[in-house]
């Protein structure tokens, strides 16, 4: 058997060569097998050696395998954690050089120190297709930087540059930013954990001040302090705002807030994300940080562990009503209290845009649990939510949180580690309540909680055990939980002819028991029921009715080839595109989702254009393995297309040759997409721009058509299309 066989690469459909990820031990000796196969191979893509030791032979013989006269495809190669040396990088750019297919490169964790790094420079010079280079951790010091920013000024594909946690301090970070500000295609800078003192911060604002490409710049644990003002205001004067400042762990002071408000007084400081993590700027902190964003379009804003207090919860509340578009707001590990809770409730439940929020470790009780559950209830585009470690909450105040959580339909992510809640029955059905309102949410995170001390997942309460804790017990009993007997629950029942019909069946007159098998025998005293010999689907109580019933546990994702274009779709339709939309929580340029923070070094840098040719994000930080509807769940290891017994699944449906959309899940996205106003169907204008732009899939339209379509679709509605008809046009021009 071949070497690259033997590793996982078992046919021409498999792009990613791993081979730590097969479990089989991999020496040197067998990475110079590969690379010698990997020279002739014409589908692998992506190359992931990672964590394998790779001394100076299996560096020459990789530097071998994707040079200028090897027939390789490799557009990613990732040596992190190889325990390679400056001879070794030296090795492997000597035969290397002149590769113009190599896009990203990810040699972090490695020693690869000022001479090696002087290599890299030679490689990157020579090699113009490089867009990512990633060498983080790598010791690093001055001359190498001095040398990489020869390189780089020249450069104009290289979109990302991660050289967090080496050894720039002041002379290194002075060179960089003279490479750096000749630069033009830069957008991801990292130079966290770098030693950069304030005459260091000084050129990096002199930089930014000629430089408008940077979007993402990352100096979290450095010692800029002092310049963080001119920084700031080198940011407002560029013209160009800037998409991701981390300025956590700087030692940044109240005064230091102070200073930066008085110098942006009068300027335009528009930045998406800020993180100001791990800094004292306390309550008078805040109140000039609030004079500097107020009015400004800053969507998540980090403000974990900056020793707040109760005496914020105003200024709070009045930064989330003075910034319009704020959606994240990270106050974990802070004194509030109760009476700043209430005043960041109120102020929680009049936004319109905000859409998470981390209180973890706040020391609020009753009074603000309270408050906080109003604004849930409230707040219609909630989305993540983290309380834990508040120990002042009592079991009733949990159930109050789980009840207002469960009257919602778009979380995606809730933690309640650490509440010393009990394993009470009443709880774990308003548990299962939330999951079966919130179709998009997978877990529920439950660490050090006594009631999850006997789940298989230790601490982690996923939707499939919530179906299987189901068993038995009545519908009524659940999902009374979170709309009280009264609870209407509307099924659509699936047609072939698209026209969901809605039947409405009043839980109190319901009983229903789900078993393990994926049914609800269900039996009620009346009423329009949508079932199907006597039974209704899981669907119609984890997902919306209309959804495609896919067993819970079969979670196999189907990734596209590098160069496809289309969404990487999950066999239950669920995965969504490799990059979510800008705006959303999830895109990468919001690296605080989840816990709401920047959990790593390497977490701040984002691929801004440039993506990845395979799932693995090149960054290399880790990422939970079940995000949300609007993340791939299998972000943290690249995958691989498996074969298929049947052709006819949905992946295969997606990726129609006309690129028409067939599939529900296809189906959904697109009329969420034309939905503009949001209002749940298409009017005419809406209609007509969605009909004419279906062109581009080969289907000439003309006005004439348009009108016919609609007044053929349009049942009854007075001009209005709903999500049904949609379909059905779809699925006609589909036919045609």
């Amino acid at each position: 058997m071949a070497a690259i066989e033997r590793y996982g690469v078992a046919n021409d459909m498999v792009t990613v060569l791993h081979p730590a990820s097969v479990g089989i031990p991999c020496l040197e000796s067998d990475v110079c097998d590969l690379a010698t196969e990997l020279a002739y191979n014409h589908h692998i893509t992506t190359a992931n050696f990672s964590n394998i030791k790779i001394g100076v032979e299996g560096a020459i013989a990789l530097g071998k395998a994707i040079g200028p006269g090897s027939r390789s495809v490799v557009q990613f190669l990732k040596l992190s954690g190889c325990s390679m040396t400056s001879e070794a990088i030296e090795g492997l750019v000597k035969y290397a050089c002149g590769n113009r297919r190599l896009e990203i490169l990810d040699v972090s964790n490695n020693s690869v120190r000022d001479e090696g790094a002087l290599h890299l420079a030679k490689f990157v010079e020579a090699t113009q297709s490089i867009r990512i280079l990633e060498a983080a951790d790598c010791k690093i010091g001055p001359h190498g930087a001095s040398a990489l920013a020869g390189c780089i000024s020249t450069h104009r594909r290289l979109n990302t540059l991660n050289l967090a946690n080496n050894k720039l301090r002041e002379a290194g970070t002075t060179a960089l930013m003279k490479g750096l500000a000749e630069n033009s295609s830069i957008s991801v800078l990292d130079l966290s954990g770098n030693s950069i003192n304030c005459e260091g911060g000084v050129a990096i604002a002199e930089t930014l001040r000629k430089n408008k490409s940077i979007e993402s710049l990352n100096l979290r644990n450095n010692f800029i302090s002092e310049s963080i003002p001119q920084v700031a205001l080198a940011l407002s004067q560029r013209g160009v705002p800037a998409r991701v400042v981390d300025l956590s762990r700087n030692r940044v002071t109240s005064a230091i807030c102070r200073s930066m408000s008085q110098v942006l007084e009068g300027q335009s400081f528009n930045i998406a994300c800020l993180a100001v993590e791990g800094n004292p700027i306390g309550d008078d902190g805040l109140v000039a940080l609030f004079h500097a964003l107020r009015g400004t379009n800053v969507q998540f804003l980090d403000l974990s562990d900056t020793t707040l207090t109760a005496a914020s919860g105003v200024v709070l509340a009045d930064l989330i009503r003075a910034c319009p578009i704020i959606n994240s707001l990270q106050l974990d590990n802070n004194a509030l209290g109760d009476s700043a809770m209430v005043e960041i409730s109120k102020a929680f439940r009049e936004s319109h845009s905000m859409a998470a929020l981390n209180v973890e470790n706040t020391a609020f009780g009753h009074e603000g649990c309270m408050a906080l559950a109003r604004a849930f209830e409230a707040q219609k585009h909630l989305r993540s939510v983290n309380v834990a470690v508040n120990h002042k909450l009592e079991p009733a105040d949990v159930l109050a949180l789980l009840a207002a959580l469960s009257s919602l339909r778009t979380v995606e992510r809730i933690d309640l580690s650490d509440l010393r809640i009990p394993d009470s029955e009443d709880i774990l059905r308003s548990l299962i309540a939330v999951f079966a309102m919130n179709e998009y949410l997978e877990q529920i995170l439950l660490h050090h909680n006594p009631i999850a001390s006997g789940f298989p997942d230790s601490g982690v309460m996923h939707r499939t055990f919530a179906l299987q804790l189901a068993d038995g017990a009545s519908l009524k009993s659940f999902l009374s939980v979170a709309g009280g007997g009264d609870t209407q629950m509307t099924i659509l029942n699936q047609t072939n002819s698209m026209n969901a019909s809605t039947a409405t069946s009043k839980h109190s007159g319901s009983t229903a028991a789900v078993n393990r098998s994926g049914a609800v025998n269900t039996t009620v005293g009346g009423g329009n029921n949508a079932t199907k010999n006597g039974h209704v689907s899981t669907a119609s109580l984890f997902r919306p009715a209309w959804g495609t019933v896919v067993p819970m546990e079969h979670k196999t994702s189907v990734v596209n080839t590098h160069r496809d274009e289309l969404d990487d779709t999950a066999e239950d339709g669920r995965v969504p595109p490799l990059v979510p939309h800008p705006l959303s929580l999830h895109h990468p340029l919001y690296p605080g989702y989840a816990r709401g923070r920047f959990t790593s070094a390497q977490s701040i840098g984002t691929m801004s254009n440039t993506v990845p040719y395979t799932v693995e994000n090149a960054r290399g930080h880790p990422m939970p393995l079940n995000l949300s509807a609007d993340m791939s769940a299998q972000l943290k290891y690249p995958l691989t297309r498996p074969l298929k017994a049947s052709p006819y699944n949905l992946a295969t449906l997606e990726l129609n040759v006309g690129g028409l959309l067939i599939t529900e899940d296809q189906l959904k996205r697109k009329f969420k997409e034309l939905d503009i106003d949001g209002n749940g169907f298409l009017d005419r204008a809406e209609f007509r721009a969605a009909y004419l732009s279906y062109q581009s899939y080969g289907v000439a339209v003309t006005e004439r058509e348009l009108d016919a379509w609609m007044r053929q679709l349009d049942v009854g509605h007075g001009a209005k299309l709903y999500f049904d008809e949609f379909s059905v046009l779809m699925l006609k021009l589909a036919q045609r």
